[in-house]
């Protein structure tokens, strides 16, 4: 997969992103099945995370239809520059149909940036490859 427009830092980021990845990656709780980071219209300073993760959140799917993000500023496991974040934007399977289906504010900015070409897959679960056509929209 070749991304030409992507518009952040991806390549000075790639190396942090695939180790945090990969960590996330030793959870058997939470198998990570999809890793995708992308660079939507706000924040552009910051880096984006998107996983999914099978059991995450028990496989619930917020009332209040927003995908769970948190943000973390430079830490020694990952650090990043000053003035910028981490966002981590964490859903499981059952959620991430409902968010993109529905278009949820979150889903529908992960989508944006894809269609903008501004997203670099760094993770797929070679047995999850319908997460993958779901979140592009395929």
């Amino acid at each position: 997969m070749t991304v030409t427009t992507l518009n952040r830092d991806f390549p000075r980021s790639e190396v942090k992103l695939r180790g945090l990845v990969d960590e996330h990656r030793r959870i058997k709780d939470e198998p990570v099945l999809l890793a995708l980071y992308y660079a939507p219209q706000r924040d552009p300073q910051d880096i984006f995370l998107f996983e999914v993760l099978d059991q995450f959140g028990a496989n619930s799917i917020d009332p209040d239809r927003q995908l769970f993000e948190v943000t973390y500023g430079s830490t020694r496991a990952f650090p990043v520059d000053a003035g910028q974040e981490l966002h981590l934007v964490l859903t499981n399977p059952a959620e991430a149909k409902v968010a993109f289906e529905e278009g949820w504010t979150g889903a529908a900015e992960i989508r944006d940036a894809i269609d903008r070409g501004d997203y670099r897959v760094v993770y797929l679960d070679p047995a999850a490859p319908h997460i993958w056509e779901l979140v592009r929209g395929q």
